[in-house]
């Protein structure tokens, strides 16, 4: 007789604890869903260019073709002006690289590198 008591008293509980875990899961559903169906929407909807990368030359498709090849020629322009820049950049990280990884460590050398990588 006491188990019968009991059972009556657990199955309540019990309903009401499945409620929350299938309200739970539904919730999860839902939001997993709208992130999947945002980041689908934003990726057939952005150009690309022929290596997969987006980026501001990729919307030029949009444009007239003489607008895009003035903005592409443009761009190369500024690729090579800024070239010996990224250059510089490169080479000074490596310097500081190697003087931060030098046996003795040299402080001085260490600052003259740390100084070209803010510089540069």
């Amino acid at each position: 007789m006491s188990a019968s008591t009991a059972s009556p008293e657990v199955v309540p509980q019990r309903r009401w604890l499945r409620f929350v875990l299938v309200a739970s899961v539904a919730l999860n559903l839902v939001v997993i869903g709208a992130a999947g169906a945002a980041m689908y929407r934003i990726h057939q909807h952005s150009p690309t260019l022929s290596n997969g990368s987006t980026n501001l030359l990729a919307y030029t498709s949009t444009l007239p073709e003489p607008r895009r090849k003035e903005l592409w020629s443009a761009m190369r322009e500024e690729h090579r002006r800024l070239r010996p820049l990224r250059d510089d950049a490169r080479s000074a990280r490596l310097e500081w690289r190697q003087a931060l990884a030098a046996e003795p460590f040299d402080a001085q050398r260490f600052d003259k590198a740390q100084v070209r990588v803010f510089d540069a």
